[in-house]
Parts: C-alpha cells; structure tokens; sequence
C-alpha cells in the first residue's frame, strides 16, 4: 500500500465501521482489497 493511499484509507476508515470489540474492527464492505500476507499464525490468523 502506497503512503498516500494509507493517508487516503486512515482519513475515511471511522466512517465505516459497524461494530468493534477488542478484537476486531467490522467494516462496512465498502472498501474492496487484496490483503497480502505470508502465513497464517498458530491461532489461525493473517
């Protein structure tokens, strides 16, 4: 991701979000993107 993207997403995420917990954050699907990872952890996650 492109800082200036960064400063894009980070500037409109707030108004996305659904609901949040302290685990996660759910957005609403307004936003489409690949998410690019390695491996996934022991627990299961990105």
């Amino acid at each position: 991701m492109t800082p200036e993207a960064k400063k894009i997403f980070y500037s409109q995420y707030r108004d996305y979000i659904t609901e949040e917990n302290k685990k996660y954050v759910y957005l609403d699907p307004k936003i489409k993107c690949r998410v690019k990872f390695r491996n996934y952890t022991t627990d299961g996650l990105l």
